[in-house]
């Protein structure tokens, strides 16, 4: 059944590509999902935003939220959570950790609800969910301008990358040298500022992807339309960044 708008479309295929089911989760307004992953007892969860405030979402904050969907082996919804405030918080990152939690990034636009420290326009906004879908904790990071994350990772030694991009140049990011520069958090596993960095020149520098190799180097990707301050080299109107962090 589709609701209406846009839906969260969760689809199974087996391995040599043939359909094995097909649901729509959300309500009447818009829902997209952003990440998947399967739990241990064989289900699913599906994270991303929602708008909507009906149909499958019962306990909506805000104009949107984080919105995560555990679907059983059956098929069907067994519980979902919204996490958020008032305003507009949009999941991008997901993914699960070895103790067996589950890390969602994005930004955060509130400053109230399960939004804490809220700090300027957006703000990173990073949750370690449980999976009973419990926060187990909840982090803002930026300044005092747009500060929007895209993607998360656990890192070899339990502690927490974060990577997208800022315009800030107070409170935790030092420094801005155009629009939006490139950013990586590094936190500890218990979500609290380790390290961060900011990369780019006087155009827009963002990143969407952040991962580590077994020499425990981290690297991020993302693009550039930069040709000034960090950015050497320009090839074209657009660039591949890429980041290495030792």
């Amino acid at each position: 059944t589709q609701h209406a708008g846009g839906e969260y479309w969760g689809t199974k295929v087996t391995s040599d590509g043939t359909l094995e089911f097909r649901r729509y989760f959300g309500g009447s307004k818009d829902d997209f999902g952003r990440g998947v992953a399967q739990t241990a007892d064989g289900g699913y969860f599906i994270a991303g935003s929602s708008e909507s405030i009906d149909f499958n979402v019962s306990s909506p904050k805000g104009l949107y939220d984080y919105w995560i969907v555990k679907v059983g082996t059956d098929r069907e919804i067994e519980w979902e959570r919204s996490f958020g405030g008032s305003q507009l918080e949009f999941l991008y990152g997901f993914t699960t950790t070895r103790d067996g939690n589950y890390l969602l990034t994005g930004d955060a636009r509130s400053m109230d609800g399960d939004v804490d420290d809220f700090r300027g326009v957006a703000d990173f906004f990073t949750i370690k969910m449980s999976p009973d879908g419990d926060i187990l904790w909840d982090k803002t990071h930026g300044g005092s301008n747009f500060d929007a994350a895209r993607t998360v990772f656990e890192m070899n030694d339990g502690s927490i990358a974060v990577a997208g991009s800022s315009r800030s140049d107070d409170m935790q990011v030092s420094s801005n040298r155009g629009q939006n520069d490139a950013y990586i958090t590094i936190l500890d596993n218990n979500g609290n500022l380790q390290h961060n960095f900011s990369v780019g020149g006087t155009g827009l520098d963002l990143l969407y992807g952040v991962t580590q190799n077994n020499l425990n180097e981290v690297f991020a990707v993302g693009g550039t339309d930069s040709d000034d301050f960090d950015i050497t080299e320009q090839k074209g109107e657009g660039d591949v960044l890429l980041i290495k962090i030792k």
